[in-house]
């Protein structure tokens, strides 16, 4: 949520019902500071929320690898990067230095 004044953890689970599909969502809301903090270190803050960018972010968690795309974006950008996130992970998983990561790993 960007509005966190009036998106609390009740509105955004009515929100969720209403409009996610499958799996792999998170939803997050907070105190007002966390949540600027959180929109400037996405690159989404605006002191006006009715201007607020859109932005989605497409990436991979394990990798650290992640893509910012603003605005409304064709879902075939998105789907094609998603494809190229999911490719080059299971490329690293064949490679030695990814096998040798995993041994120095706990």
């Amino acid at each position: 949520s960007v509005d966190p004044q009036r998106d609390d953890a009740k509105r955004l689970q009515q929100y969720a019902k209403a409009f996610q599909h499958g799996p792999g969502w998170s939803w997050l809301t907070g105190t007002p500071y966390a949540v600027s903090e959180t929109l400037k270190g996405l690159g989404s803050f605006s002191a006006d929320l009715s201007q607020h960018p859109p932005l989605i972010l497409v990436g991979d968690g394990r990798s650290g690898h992640w893509t910012r795309f603003y605005g409304f974006t064709d879902p075939a950008v998105l789907v094609e990067e998603i494809n190229r996130l999911s490719a080059r992970r299971v490329h690293a998983k064949s490679t030695a230095i990814a096998e040798h990561q995993q041994e120095v790993q706990p």
